[in-house]
């Protein structure tokens, strides 16, 4: 056999390899870390949100989601107010902050929203097209008005 020097030089190389890979993975993981850390601000943003809305209707002496006749502002508010927050969670969504299993939750949502006919004025005109294809879905059965309830 052959007796193989390895010089000095190439042992230093090889450590500062291995030390470049090993601080690699180390930095994936933190941008995994970070990614999770994210997911998890983002649903806390929406339940604070979802919860301030309830909390009004609180303050306000209203029952959420059971309103009078006179009362109906309230659902055309509350609609209003689930436009923006679906428009920003799909926002989320595309941009990786929001994982499949909740989007598709919310997509039932939108669509069994889209539903009303009082969401076709609420909906924004400038949405996405991926979004106006959900939201399309969801009334192509025609639509009911609001005072049916949101059941």
């Amino acid at each position: 056999m052959k007796n193989v020097k390895v010089n000095f030089d190439v042992w230093i190389q090889l450590t500062g390899m291995l030390g470049v890979l090993g601080g690699l993975v180390f930095v994936g993981l933190e941008m995994q870390q970070s990614q999770r850390i994210a997911l998890a601000a983002q649903h806390q943003a929406r339940s604070e949100m979802f919860m301030d809305q309830i909390n009004a209707h609180t303050e306000a002496g209203i029952t959420f989601r059971n309103y009078t006749a006179d009362e109906q502002y309230a659902t055309i508010n509350s609609l209003h107010a689930v436009s923006v927050i679906f428009e920003n969670d799909f926002i989320q969504y595309e941009l990786g902050l929001m994982d499949d299993d909740l989007w598709k939750k919310k997509q039932v949502v939108i669509k069994r929203l889209s539903g009303i006919c009082e969401m076709a004025e609420i909906w924004p005109e400038d949405l996405p097209e991926e979004f106006i294809k959900i939201v399309e879905e969801g009334s192509a059965n025609g639509c009911k008005p609001v005072s049916e309830g949101l059941q």
